[in-house]
């Protein structure tokens, strides 16, 4: 099975994951045309909502309900349903690659960074890549 994932899922789990750390994800990219302004703000909003919304794939949904048990939950263990749910949609090689992108975001969001900030060394630290 081909590694590569979709640009757009990686572009919705980049996008959830920016509302996630409370970002305003509208201003995060410019674009001009007035028509694509409003398509992507009507993203967003079933962005917020994507278990109800039919606007997105089930592997588009597999790639969001991964993106948030990670990002809300970094010090914890992907549950095993998500993972379950995940896996029928990605090889193992394309949920290595989506973690990576996920915990790439994590790196890169000072709020979420913070939230390590001040935890004891003798913690238990995240164990995100743990396939079970």
């Amino acid at each position: 099975m081909d590694s590569d994932i979709n640009l757009t899922t990686l572009e919705l789990v980049r996008l959830r994951a920016s509302q996630l750390f409370r970002k305003t994800a509208q201003n995060e990219t410019y674009v001009p045309d007035p028509k694509a302004t409003e398509e992507k703000e009507q993203c967003l909003d079933q962005l917020k909502g994507w278990r109800k919304s039919s606007r997105f794939s089930q592997r588009e949904r597999a790639a969001l309900a991964l993106c948030e048990a990670i990002v809300l939950h970094p010090t914890e263990h992907v549950p095993a349903k998500v993972l379950r749910y995940v896996q029928v949609y990605f090889s193992k090689e394309q949920l290595v690659s989506l973690t990576l992108t996920i915990l790439s975001l994590i790196n890169w969001n000072p709020l979420s960074a913070s939230h390590f900030l001040g935890k004891e060394p003798s913690e238990k630290r995240p164990n995100l890549h743990r396939i079970e």
